[in-house]
């Protein structure tokens, strides 16, 4: 392992992806978040904030060595079942109780992805969500529903109009996919199993509310219960490049 995926904390797949921005990644400790360059000019760097793989010995650790665990914050933990590839382990949410609670992570161009299994098609299913505080909107959230028979929609809202974005993919009710947000500070995108799908002009704004996985919480309401599993969460701050989600789909 190279001193820069050492600094980072990460091996595998993601040490990959670190290598890219690794002298970010080696000037930055854990969990903070360089907004720039370095030299006030260009897209922020491409610093990977928190990833969980659900796998023992501690499902909601942080794979990414900044130390953001996760937390269970509804009345019980997800259920920790057998992953997409059946070698290690997934969180399975039931939609009643089950939810995870994030810290606070960044205030600019991000990009957030995951192994996705939906379970159930009745109505809207965010798995993946940063809410504001006193507000019905989001600083982002990925959302899912089935309006129709072997096809899902998959949603990206944030809180600044226009606020959702969308695009409908040909998907089964427990079948695995890849999914992934990003936001560049002008530009919204759904990648769907490693492919760009989707690309609109957009912006939003942050505060200190936590990420949740789950459900959404509007106004202090939990809304948008999620029913189905989530795998390899990553949360990265500023907008990978589509070869990189590509990368992390598998592709």
């Amino acid at each position: 392992m190279s001193s820069a995926t050492a600094a980072c904390g990460v091996t595998g797949r993601v040490a990959v992806l670190c290598l890219a921005s690794a002298a970010a990644c080696l000037d930055a400790p854990p969990g903070s978040l360089p907004m720039s360059d370095g030299d006030g000019g260009g897209p922020p760097p491409t610093v990977l904030v928190s990833a969980y793989g659900f796998d023992p010995p501690d499902p909601l650790a942080d794979s990414s060595g900044n130390g953001n665990d996760a937390h269970c914050s509804g009345s019980e933990c997800p259920t920790w079942i057998t992953d997409r590839n059946n070698d290690r382990q997934a969180a399975l949410f039931d939609g009643v109780d089950d939810l995870l609670s994030l810290a606070s992570i960044g205030s600019g161009p991000f990009t957030v992805m995951a192994w996705v299994r939906m379970d159930d098609g009745a109505g809207l299913k965010c798995p993946i969500n940063r809410p504001l505080a006193g507000s019905v909107y989001d600083a982002y959230q990925l959302c899912m529903r089935v309006p129709a028979a072997d096809t899902g929609r998959v949603l990206f809202y944030t809180d600044e109009e226009p606020r959702q974005l969308f695009v409908d993919v040909a998907m089964e009710l427990a079948s695995w996919h890849h999914i992934a947000i990003r936001w560049d500070g002008f530009q919204k995108t759904i990648s769907w199993d490693g492919v760009d799908r989707v690309t609109s002009p957009g912006t939003t704004r942050f505060d200190e509310s936590g990420i949740r996985l789950g459900s959404d919480l509007d106004m202090g309401a939990v809304i948008a219960p999620f029913i189905g599993a989530l795998d390899s969460v990553e949360i990265w701050q500023g907008a990978l490049s589509e070869e990189e989600v590509a990368a992390a789909a598998g592709r």
